[in-house]
């Protein structure tokens, strides 16, 4: 560190070279520069205190936005990852949606091709509706036409079943002490049913009534109509037996009238089953 030269140290070496007046000025004028010397370098001082003291708060200052640029960046990351994820999200909806289209494409399509199938069908079924009708009619007719044959001829299915059916039933459905004639029944308020052949029998020792029609031919809506009559028949009888059995003998059966006959509790029976089966 220098050392520092006193000012009388200065007026004594100036007194060598200079006059005690001169040496007393110099002195002065070094003194007061002296004193201006040390002014400036307190004020530097103070200035360089004020500047460490500023640089300290700005460094302080930086370290804090750094710490908050430090969270806005990982803000800014999250954000962009978070993004990247939407984007990928959408995507996937996005394909998502598109095969949903073309599934409810291929769905619309096949409902098409579903609905003109059905108009289709339906055109066949009335159709066959159409074709079934006319045929019931024809088998109508054909059967008015054989049942005059045989009243030209001099017999009737009538007598022929009245006379075969009381020991077939016996055989085939345990029916005992049975009599079928041709009947004209009568029903409450005077009303009177006829039935081609009917009579009183008995099955497990119980009374049964037995009502039988005879036809020619029959088919569906044939076989719905006897049915309705002998229901009819049953229904209003007031008479013992209540319990009943109920049949069509027919020459000719259609293949449409034996579902019907299942349905309605109808027995149905071939003649030619039961001329050949005697008993």
């Amino acid at each position: 560190m220098p050392k520092y030269l006193t000012a009388r140290e200065i007026r004594e070496r100036f007194q060598v070279a200079f006059s005690t007046q001169q040496a007393d000025a110099l002195t002065q004028v070094m003194a007061a520069l002296e004193t201006e010397r040390v002014a400036e370098l307190a004020e530097i001082r103070e200035n360089l205190g004020t500047l460490v003291e500023v640089t300290t708060r700005l460094a302080q200052a930086q370290a804090r936005t750094d710490e908050r640029l430090t969270r806005v960046e990982n803000v800014v990351e999250k954000l962009a990852q978070a993004q990247a994820r939407t984007e990928a999200r959408v995507e996937e909806l996005a394909q998502a949606q598109a095969r949903t289209e073309a599934r409810v494409e291929e769905l619309a399509q096949a409902q098409a091709r579903t609905d003109e199938s059905i108009k289709v069908l339906t055109q066949a079924q009335m159709q066959t509706e159409v074709a079934l009708k006319n045929l019931s009619v024809r088998m109508d007719n054909l059967a008015a036409q054989v049942g005059g044959l045989s009243n030209r001829f001099g017999f009737s299915l009538e007598e022929f079943s009245q006379a075969l059916l009381p020991p077939w039933l016996e055989h085939y459905y345990g029916i005992t002490d049975l009599y079928l004639e041709r009947s004209y029944l009568k029903l409450p308020f005077g009303e009177y049913v006829e039935a081609d052949l009917a009579g009183e029998g008995k099955r497990d020792g119980e009374p049964l009534l037995v009502l039988v029609e005879c036809r020619s031919m029959i088919g569906g809506s044939e076989t719905r109509r006897l049915a309705a009559k002998m229901e009819h028949t049953v229904a209003q009888w007031q008479d013992t037996p209540r319990v009943s059995f109920r049949a069509i003998v027919a020459m000719n059966v259609h293949p449409t009238a034996v579902p019907v006959a299942e349905e309605l509790g109808i027995v149905l029976i071939p003649y030619s089953k039961l001329n050949r089966e005697r008993f």
